[in-house]
């Protein structure tokens, strides 16, 4: 239960990272749209038309992305085991009841340790599955989010080519 549970704690730190680089390609793409689109002029012809209507679809897949990338941000409450100190307590006040209630020393403290690890035992196996649970739903968002940034690009890009042409020629 632990080793998954420091595999989850590692693979949310990983998403999150992983986070970084569609948001600076997102701003990137932002920029080179208000670009575009600031060259593109009344009367339309076919030229304006197709970089327009690659603008447009453009900022859809921009705005799935930034969507997707919030979803995979946000909203995410991750399981944490107790610490040391909360064990410690916890085990310590298992010892305090059974001695209390007339069990010898040693049986006391061997019946409070198990119990304790039976309560260590299921506290990972608990925050284990939700982080799990947590991460699979974040890296869905990021798989998404990547896909859409990818369709951003390429409509970026086809609205990039007549402005670049428009450019040369001028």
């Amino acid at each position: 239960y632990k080793d998954h549970y420091t595999l989850e704690v590692t693979r949310r730190h990983e998403l999150t990272s992983a986070l970084a680089i569609p948001f600076g390609v997102l701003s990137l793409l932002l920029g080179a749209l208000v670009v575009v689109a600031k060259e593109i002029h009344i009367p339309l012809d076919d030229w304006k038309i197709i970089q327009l209507a690659a603008v447009v679809a453009s900022l859809v897949a921009v705005s799935a992305t930034t969507y997707f990338l919030f979803r995979s941000y946000f909203n995410y409450e991750y399981g944490y085991v107790p610490t040391p100190l909360e064990i410690k307590s916890y085990r310590d006040g298992l010892f305090a009841y059974y001695v209390s209630t007339g069990l010898t020393k040693d049986v006391a403290i061997k019946t409070a340790e198990d119990e304790t690890l039976e309560y260590i035992d299921s506290e990972y196996a608990t925050h284990t599955h939700r982080n799990t649970a947590n991460n699979d739903k974040k890296s869905a968002f990021l798989h998404r989010a990547n896909g859409a940034l990818i369709l951003s690009v390429v409509f970026t890009v086809l609205a990039g080519v007549p402005y670049l042409a428009r450019s040369i020629v001028s």
